[in-house]
């Protein structure tokens, strides 16, 4: 499945120096062409919100909220997520993240998930 945010914008509000709370919201689409699936719609147009909490010290910093999103193809529309991040130079991080489903989904009894990766930072 490929699910991609098309636009989005966001905003953030001082709690402290070191806290944040942050809001993201936008437009998504999903497309399942990559499997063969004849009895469903393959691709659908959504909005998703993420409120988070943003917690940044020294090399670190960490994410830890939720994310509604209203495509119909994602498997929850509410999950909690958390991701922790590590600056290994002024441009580049490197993150592990991982989110659970927090309600029902029509095909499995819990849905969750694991990412690894690099973010660069312009």
């Amino acid at each position: 499945m490929l699910l991609l945010p098309l636009i989005s914008a966001s905003g953030y509000f001082p709690i402290t120096n070191n806290i944040h709370f942050v809001a993201e919201a936008g437009v998504n689409y999903a497309n399942l062409s990559l499997a063969d699936f004849d009895d469903i719609n393959t691709d659908e147009w959504g909005v998703y919100v993420t409120p988070h909490f943003r917690m940044k010290w020294g090399a670190f910093e960490t994410h830890v909220g939720v994310n509604y999103t209203s495509n119909e193809l994602a498997l929850s529309e509410w999950s909690a997520f958390a991701k922790l991040l590590f600056a290994v130079s002024p441009e580049v991080d490197l993150f592990i993240a991982g989110s659970y489903g927090l309600d029902d989904s029509d095909g499995f009894d819990e849905v969750f998930g694991g990412q690894a990766g690099v973010r660069f930072k312009f």
